[in-house]
């Protein structure tokens, strides 16, 4: 019984003591508390494997549970709920990406290196860093929304990141640490504010011109319920931007304006005032207001092609409250 007590201590002490083999490109196996019996694994998908994130023939070792470093070479789909307690990180031929209805959380890092793509349909929490290296983020596709980050740390796009937000609403995207835009091939496009609660830093000959959305720092300025729509449509052939809104209650209301900025202006100048609208006192449950832009080839900001950004601004008795922004791609 002695000898067979020294034999597990002389175990349990090597284990402890003896240095990193070069074979462990992942992170060791043991925990870093010498002593408990607790194991950080890794499972990855390297071969030519592709399929649901919960499905045992997908990964080379096994499903990732919450103790696990996940590495990604090819494509997987989150169709449920999945939890890593440690770090993600897709690598160049790898794919991930999530159906509405599931839900990702990270507790530490979420990295996608050089080609690699990532596009949340669903929800996605990260306790860590969101590290984005020459590679795609893309939260929904154009014309869709839905999908949403919650964002602990920062989001840092380095090399020729290409980042899109589509997800609907301001608080869909949350970054509660810093935006690093590192190198002058970074591009940050959507539909959406992005709601950051830190700084925006640029780095490496980065400027704000390659921000094509608004960056918030709040959601909270959007205005009430009494605001049931705001829609707007580009007309090629007129020249035209037509708007209309609907609002509710109206009895603190003084005027409403449109604003705009265009893509090239957008975290630059920021909006101008296009046109104002008197509010007409009305008995009617709901308002429906039109307004129609007929646009100036004088007016270079808002005559060029792209991507336009309009919001509307309501007057009230306690100050100017915002809509959400709409984007319009004129032809």
């Amino acid at each position: 019984m002695k000898k067979y007590f020294y034999f597990l201590s002389f175990i349990f002490i090597f284990s402890c003591t003896s240095d990193k083999t070069q074979e462990d490109l992942l992170p060791d196996l043991a925990s870093s508390m010498c002593g408990e019996i607790a194991y950080a694994r890794s499972a990855s998908v390297d071969s030519a494997k592709s399929g649901p994130w919960e499905k045992d023939s997908t990964w080379d070792d096994h499903v990732p549970t919450i103790s696990d470093y996940v590495y990604i070479n090819h494509s997987i789909s989150i169709q449920k709920n999945a939890a890593v307690a440690r770090e993600i990180i897709i690598n160049s031929s790898g794919k991930l990406s999530s159906e509405p209805n599931g839900v990702l959380t990270v507790s530490e890092d979420f990295i996608v290196n050089p080609s690699g793509t990532f596009l949340p349909k669903g929800e996605l929490v990260i306790g860590g860093n969101l590290i984005v290296d020459s590679a795609k983020v893309f939260f929904n596709d154009e014309g869709n929304s839905g999908s949403k980050l919650e964002l602990e740390g920062d989001l840092k796009l380095l090399g020729s990141a290409n980042f899109k937000n589509y997800s609907g609403t301001c608080e869909n995207v949350h970054i509660k640490g810093d935006l690093i835009v590192d190198g002058t091939n970074v591009s940050i496009k959507g539909d959406t504010p992005l709601y950051v609660s830190g700084n925006v830093q640029y780095l490496n000959g980065a400027t704000s011109s390659q921000v094509h959305i608004p960056i918030s720092k709040t959601c909270d300025d959007v205005l009430p319920l009494e605001l049931i729509s705001f829609k707007g449509q580009y007309n090629s052939l007129k020249k035209t931007v037509a708007f209309q809104w609907v609002t509710a209650d109206e009895s603190q209301m003084e005027l409403f304006y449109v604003e705009h900025a265009s893509e090239c202006q957008i975290n630059v100048n920021g909006f101008k005032i296009l046109q104002n609208t008197d509010v007409l006192p009305k008995n009617q449950s709901y308002n429906t207001y039109e307004l129609e832009l007929r646009l100036d080839p004088l007016n270079e900001d808002l005559y060029q092609k792209g991507f336009h950004y309009f919001r509307l601004v309501q007057v009230d008795n306690e100050g100017k409250k915002y809509s959400q922004i709409i984007v319009i791609k004129f032809n």
